[in-house]
């Protein structure tokens, strides 16, 4: 007996000092590094991915747009095409046939839903407003033709809205000239009216150049920066729109209007404050989405230094018009 575990002692022992230098060896292999992280932007001819915190743009896409939240982007193809792309890459990951009129204008956060329009990115309403609005959803991940719709009016598609509430809603922009309307429309019947505030006053007309807008973290609001030096009343504001069916919008000082369209900039936080930068002015502003009495309208708290915005380090890229998400 004792010769046996003096044997299977030392099959173990030996066995042990075996794998030593194997584990020793795992633990100093070198592992590689992680590959860096893409940031999206919205340019003047599509969307671009660059490398996180620079201005090395890894891949660019003409007549792309991305989602709200960066998750998803889509373009219309030189073919002719639907696609959607990598948003690590760029690359096309599947693409659809669509009307030779149609291209992507609007992407549900996460990619779930896309809008086509006949109405080009960008467009100019003040100088020509459209008589007629083709639009087409596309749902799901074969992108499946949804409803089609013939409108009459210049109509710009801004948002979806909740479809864990309302699958049918998207929120437009009803142009008119100098001035435009926030609309509800029903994605079944193509019918549109005026979203009212939170007091179900209506609508009221808009003017302003749009900056840029950014949903908070419940993607339930869309805040979106207006500025419209030549109003002496709102040369500048944040639009809120709620995703439920309201909107409010908080006026800023007529400083924050200074300088040209886009030197002015807008993130939140993640505590949904908006803060709002004008480097010109040397000014920011900051109020609190959720925090307040929903009755109220939020006023903003504004501090002199602009501060760096978080997109600082993009606005070299040529043609960079806003950060994604």
């Amino acid at each position: 007996m004792r010769t046996m575990l003096t044997v299977i002692l030392g099959f173990v022992l030996a066995a042990c000092g075996a794998a030593a230098p194997t584990s020793t060896h795992d633990r100093a292999a070198p592992r590689s590094s992680p590959a860096p992280t893409v940031t999206l932007i919205r340019t003047r001819t599509g969307v671009a991915g660059v490398t996180t915190g620079t201005d090395t743009v890894r891949w660019s896409v003409d007549g792309a747009v991305a989602a709200a939240d960066a998750s998803a982007v889509f373009s219309r193809t030189p073919d002719g095409e639907l696609a959607r792309h990598d948003t690590g890459t760029g690359a096309v990951t599947a693409r659809w046939s669509i009307a030779p009129d149609l291209a992507p204008v609007l992407v549900e956060p996460d990619g779930g839903r896309v809008l086509l329009s006949d109405r080009p990115l960008g467009y100019d309403s003040e100088t020509g407003a459209r008589a007629t609005t083709h639009l087409q959803v596309r749902i799901g991940p074969d992108a499946t033709i949804g409803p089609d719709l013939q409108l009459a009016g210049d109509i710009e598609p801004e948002a979806f809205g909740l479809s864990r509430y309302d699958p049918s809603t998207a929120y437009v922009l009803d142009h008119r000239g100098d001035h435009y309307r926030v609309q509800r429309l029903d994605l079944l019947t193509g019918e549109h009216s005026d979203v009212g505030d939170r007091d179900k006053n209506p609508g009221e007309d808009m003017r302003g150049r749009p900056v840029h807008g950014v949903l908070d973290s419940g993607r339930t609001m869309l805040a979106t920066l207006y500025v419209n030096p030549d109003d002496e009343d709102e040369p500048a504001f944040v639009h809120v729109l709620n995703l439920g069916g309201t909107t409010y919008c908080v006026d800023l000082p007529a400083a924050f209007a200074e300088g040209p369209v886009r030197s002015q900039s807008i993130e939140i936080t993640a505590h949904d404050v908006i803060v709002v930068r004008a480097p010109m002015a040397d000014l920011s502003a900051r109020f609190d989405l959720h925090s307040l009495d929903e009755a109220a309208t939020p006023a903003p708290s504004v501090t002199g230094g602009a501060g760096v915005p978080t997109d600082a380090p993009y606005r070299s890229v040529p043609g960079f018009l806003a950060m994604v998400g």
